[in-house]
């Protein structure tokens, strides 16, 4: 059962903080219960044939919009990232600046 934040947003049950794994197919169903807030993540591995996996990495890195994301959250999470951030934005704000990335994710993939 969900429970409403102090914070903002909606916290999972226990039973709803995991990463549903998929492998080589895409299980719906995942990703309509991700959608709808009932999973943490959905996380699919082999859906592309490896050399498109490889060009899309290639194409991520040469990016120059890509940036980097410094976290003090839980062990120090620490990623690279292209597109709006959610961080300390609404929803419309949110859309509005990853609107503004299409046409780097395009180039991306």
């Amino acid at each position: 059962m969900q429970e409403r934040s102090g914070i903002r947003g909606i916290k999972l049950a226990e039973s709803e903080c995991i990463v549903y794994e998929m492998l080589n197919d895409i299980s719906m169903d995942a990703v309509s219960d991700f959608l709808d807030g009932h999973l943490a993540a959905c996380r699919v591995r082999n859906f592309l044939p490896s050399e498109q996996r490889k060009k899309i990495i290639e194409n991520f890195w040469r990016s120059p919009a890509h940036a980097p994301r410094y976290s003090g959250g839980i062990e120090g999470a620490e990623g690279y990232f292209i597109g709006g951030s959610h961080i300390e934005k609404d929803t419309c704000q949110y859309i509005e600046e990853a609107k503004n990335f299409r046409p780097v994710i395009n180039e991306i993939f």
